[in-house]
């Protein structure tokens, strides 16, 4: 872990996430809108459109969370919430990345599976680092 502190700056690993979680936002957005076909997520097995807008939903939700968590662990905004609650967030975050990663090799949809493995890779390396509390 000190070594992972060594590498990826707590500060380079924020601003990464967000800048991810943005794009990854515009992305849901660009398919809620039918911009994006609905068969490129969710590795390919949603069935109808009424499907996809309450999926999508619970991704949008999901990652404005992420960016909450990751602009309070930032010390960009200031609630009344302990650092040890995003500190634990992030840890979750972590795990779940890096099963969505696996999850994302078996995906149906090659264009997921290219895109989204790796992206989920690196948000999960990204938020072990920021899960890791500084010295």
């Amino acid at each position: 872990m000190k070594l992972l502190r060594r590498i990826i700056p707590i500060g380079f690993a924020i601003k990464s996430i967000l800048l991810i979680t943005t794009a990854v936002l515009i992305f849901h957005l660009s398919v809620v809108v039918e911009i994006i076909p609905y068969k490129h997520v969710w590795g390919g097995r949603l069935k109808s459109v009424e499907q996809m807008y309450i999926f999508q939903a619970i991704s949008i939700f999901l990652n404005f969370l992420i960016l909450i968590v990751v602009l309070i662990r930032g010390e960009y905004i200031q609630p009344h919430m302990p650092i040890s609650t995003t500190i634990a967030f992030s840890w979750i975050f972590f795990v779940v990345f890096a099963l969505s990663a696996i999850a994302n090799v078996s995906s149906m949809d090659s264009l997921e599976s290219k895109i989204f493995t790796p992206v989920a890779f690196v948000l999960a390396f990204l938020f072990l680092r920021i899960a890791i509390k500084e010295k």
